[in-house]
């Protein structure tokens, strides 16, 4: 039985060498380190083509046709490609020279316009921040004013009014020059005026009862007048050196305080008197501190925080709260551990008002803890009875109550 092609294996691997050096020559993709590589087909590459390949002579020879053949590259960094070497063998004719016809297909055409896109119907853009209702122009006025702590506003009131009553008695009296400069116009203040009006009227101002004020209050007086042109637009640094319009001012105040001085007014400055420990046993053993009564009870919470919380006023008295988050005061009962009272300090105050000024001053907190020896005078134990009786259905914040 005659094969239906009779080829040797060196006229099949010269007939793959030809179809590969027609392949890579057309395309260009290979350089000449990789041609030179493949020279020469092994029994590794000849073994690896796909099933139904030529074994030898007499057996049938396959038509191959966009099969994957693996060209092993060199070099142990290269990765192992595929390549669709595309030829094919046409048995169709079995000569006795046993030529063997080669195919080369025809290059794929690749598309290198886009597609157009569609136009999409335009969206309306959201907004990615959100903004407040814009304020009235009222309200912006106010905002853009300087404000106070409140008493610091009351004691700029108390000031203002001062001079408005020396000012009406002074220009009343016919012998006297009188003084054009009005607080309630500040629109018609100018600083030499300002300067002699607050020369007259830092020397002739006294209390009702006759005596002189000392010199730290009529400094803070001059400072009282100072802010209250401040709210009008008017930021002048009186007592500021820098400032030559006001140097007859300032050696009008240097002089009566040296006056004052001579007379010993001023070298005493009053202070709060420190409570001793003898002190307060007395008013424990006495009955002024106590938990008998509300009263008593109420007096001894009021006393207890002013001393351990340094509680400065009234003001951070009565704006202590004991309902929700607006509580100054938080109670922690550690495992294993005692418990304690933690306090802190409310924004808003004289000394911490949370603005510019007082931006890198932090929240003041202070720790009170109990004291096991002497229960009846515990400061936590105290405290928190205090708030375990006020009333559950109260309205008001406030933490101390009227018995």
């Amino acid at each position: 039985m005659e094969s239906q092609c009779d080829i040797s294996d060196s006229q099949y691997v010269c007939a793959v060498e030809h179809a590969e050096e027609e392949f890579f020559d057309q395309f260009g993709i290979l350089n000449s380190q990789l041609l030179s590589d493949m020279t020469v087909l092994e029994s590794q590459r000849v073994s690896r083509l796909p099933l139904g390949h030529y074994q030898g002579p007499g057996k049938p020879m396959p038509t191959l046709r966009n099969e994957a053949v693996v060209l092993p590259l060199s070099g142990p960094d290269v990765w192992e490609q595929n390549f669709d070497l595309g030829f094919c063998f046409d048995d169709s004719n079995h000569e006795s020279d046993s030529t063997v016809q080669l195919k080369v297909p025809q290059p794929i055409e690749v598309c290198t316009s886009l597609p157009e896109k569609k136009s999409m119907p335009s969206k309306p853009l959201k907004p990615k921040q959100s903004f407040k209702d814009p304020r009235s122009e009222d309200e912006m006025k106010l905002m853009s004013h300087k404000k106070f702590a409140q008493e610091t506003h009351k004691k700029i009131q108390w000031v203002v009014n001062m001079y408005h009553s020396w000012h009406v008695a002074r220009n009343r009296n016919p012998d006297m020059v009188p003084i054009s400069v009005d607080l309630d116009r500040p629109e018609t203040i100018t600083k030499q005026g300002l300067s002699y009006a607050l020369c007259h009227f830092i020397t002739k101002i006294k209390k009702i009862n006759g005596e002189e004020y000392p010199p730290k209050t009529i400094y803070e007086m001059v400072i009282c007048i100072q802010m209250f042109l401040e709210t009008h637009g008017l930021f002048w640094k009186i007592l500021d050196d820098k400032d030559e319009e006001f140097i007859k001012l300032r050696y009008t105040y240097d002089n009566l305080i040296k006056e004052h001085a001579k007379s010993g007014m001023g070298s005493y400055v009053k202070q709060a008197q420190v409570l001793s420990y003898s002190d307060e046993k007395f008013l424990w053993q006495n009955g002024f501190l106590g938990t008998s009564n509300p009263e008593q009870l109420v007096k001894t919470v009021l006393f207890i925080l002013g001393l351990h919380c340094a509680l400065r006023a009234g003001a951070e008295h009565h704006s202590l709260s004991s309902i929700g988050f607006r509580s100054q005061l938080k109670y922690f009962f550690p495992d294993g551990g005692e418990q304690y009272i933690l306090y802190t300090e409310d924004l808003g105050t004289k000394t911490n008002s949370g603005g510019l000024k007082h931006k890198k001053i932090s929240q003041k907190q202070v720790t009170i803890f109990p004291d096991t020896e002497h229960r009846e005078c515990c400061p936590v134990y105290l405290i928190y009875k205090y708030h375990s009786l006020l009333p559950l259905n109260r309205k008001c914040e406030a933490l101390y109550l009227r018995p």
